[in-house]
């Protein structure tokens, strides 16, 4: 006979010690799960910095109450909701009196007091941010009174002021001023004393002008030294606060966004520069226009440029050109029509036009050249001109080429090429057809000082004053030497004959 099951220790059933290893695992198994279900969850967020900044309700444009929209508004405001999006914070505003947001700033129910004056930093222990805002100093006056533009016009001067105002405080922040304060508690009392002369004027900030333009008939103008700064105050313990505020007002100022609220808000009141963005959508809408003026401008000027230098060809080829084949003409018709008549100085005459008719052609050729032609190549031109005219002169001769080397790569002025190029044509006319010389020398030298022609030949040459007295070739080029602000020189030497026009090198 068996015992019974629950005596036999051989029974199934499990052992102690499995009921051990069971509970074990269990535990670790709810262990893991919490685990796991901690690291699945996301990480809380942490809460935003969050300010309580009192500001004025009757300071338009900084910041003032609007009745139709039923908030505050102003400049202050939207500069503080943009500062709050930049630096990841929020702003709960509260509009109150200066009476009421002072006191509770005090008491620690307020976090920031908006508008504070700069000078007031040690009132706040210096926790004051970077510049808030700043306005101008506005004096009103007769409209009779002379007008005050510095501080040092106001010095011995009555000006009023509203008791327990910016303007009040900052006046009697700076004594050295020398002006004459007067106070007042009412903005009627202030404005009737300057319009009936018992106050030389009456200075407030530049957002109260509101409330005074159009009143009591009086001037308004700016006092251009005398400006009004304003800052955030927080309180002594939160540099932490500060620091975030300034961050978010130095970033603000520097991508543009404070600019384009102040001139939005403060700029009515306010005598300002035009900034980019307000000159943007004008600038950017006539642009084409703009483009298409300038571009029919320049094809105008390229014009009139074109057709002046193609009636100065015209008249050069009317005067010189022309006139050498008529006169040749009536040369050879005269031998035509009477041989017997027609000797050696027909022929003689008809061989002079045709040279001189030969430079002038070349001369015109040579002037249609580019005008960004340089000294170098200006001046070898002029010395391949000369040389085929004495040439066909058959004159001996030399040509010397003085040109500067540090101007031999600049661009020759195309006016003043022109006349150095009159000036060797008409000087070699001359000494040929009225010197009679057995040899001719030319110089052209150009240096930072001057730009010369120099036509030296070996017979008598003429009577300078007769030759400019006649008003012919010699006298016309002695005026356009003066239009370039140069000169002509004449000289008869032991030598020969010498004829020299200089001209500025900057024409």
């Amino acid at each position: 006979m068996r015992p019974p099951s629950h005596l036999n220790p051989s029974s199934a059933g499990p052992a102690p010690g499995r009921y051990r290893y069971v509970g074990r695992c269990w535990v670790l198994g709810v262990l893991l799960a919490v685990a796991m279900a901690a690291a699945a969850e996301p990480a809380a967020v942490p809460a935003k910095r969050r300010f309580r900044v009192g500001v004025p309700r009757d300071s338009a444009p900084l910041s003032y109450f609007d009745q139709r929209r039923g908030e505050v508004v102003g400049f202050t405001v939207e500069l503080l909701r943009a500062a709050a999006d930049l630096g990841g914070f929020e702003v709960e505003l509260v509009p109150a009196w200066w009476n009421l947001n002072l006191p509770a700033f005090r008491d620690g129910r307020l976090d920031v007091l908006a508008q504070i004056a700069q000078y007031e930093g040690e009132r706040y222990a210096n926790r004051l941010s970077v510049v808030q805002a700043s306005l101008q100093g506005i004096l009103y006056t007769r409209p009779d009174a002379p007008r005050l533009q510095h501080s040092s016009d106001l010095r011995d001067r009555r000006i009023g002021v509203l008791r327990g105002t910016v303007a009040a405080t900052h006046l009697r922040e700076h004594p050295q001023w020398g002006i004459r304060v007067e106070h007042f508690t009412q903005l009627d009392d202030l404005l009737n004393a300057v319009a009936q002369g018992r106050c030389d004027g009456a200075l407030f900030t530049s957002n109260i002008s509101s409330k005074v333009e159009a009143r009591a008939g009086l001037r308004k103008q700016f006092i251009e030294d005398i400006r009004y700064y304003f800052c955030f105050a927080f309180q002594p313990h939160d540099s932490a606060g500060l620091m975030l505020m300034n961050e978010a007002l130095a970033e603000l100022r520097q991508n543009g966004t404070y600019d384009r609220l102040f001139h939005q808000w403060v700029g009515p009141v306010e005598p300002r520069r035009l900034n980019w963005f307000e000159l943007r959508p004008y600038v950017l809408g006539s642009l084409p226009v703009v483009v298409f003026l300038v571009i029919l401008a320049f094809r105008q000027h390229v014009q009139r440029r074109l057709i002046a230098q193609r009636m100065a060809v015209a008249r050069d080829l009317h005067d010189e050109l022309g006139n050498r084949l008529n006169e040749m003409q009536l040369l050879t018709e005269l031998a035509v029509l009477r041989p017997a008549a027609a000797g050696p100085d027909v022929l003689a005459s008809v061989r002079a036009r045709l040279i001189e008719a030969s430079l002038s052609l070349n001369q015109l050729l040579w002037e249609l050249r580019p005008e960004s032609e340089t000294w170098g190549s200006a001046v070898a031109g002029l010395e391949r001109i000369a040389r085929r005219y004495l040439e066909a002169a058959g004159i001996a001769g030399e040509f010397v080429n003085r040109v500067s080397p540090a101007l031999a790569g600049k661009v020759a002025p195309l006016a003043i090429r022109r006349a150095v190029m009159m000036a060797q044509r008409e000087l070699l006319r001359n000494a040929v057809n009225h010197g009679k010389p057995g040899r001719i020398d030319v110089t052209v030298e150009v240096s930072a000082e001057r730009v010369e022609v120099i036509v030296t030949d070996s017979g008598p040459g003429v009577d300078a004053a007769r030759a400019l007295g006649e008003k012919r070739g010699l006298y016309h080029l002695q005026q356009r030497v003066a239009e370039l602000d140069g000169r002509l020189v004449l000289e008869r030497g032991e030598q020969g004959f010498t004829a020299r026009a200089e001209f500025p090198p900057g024409r």
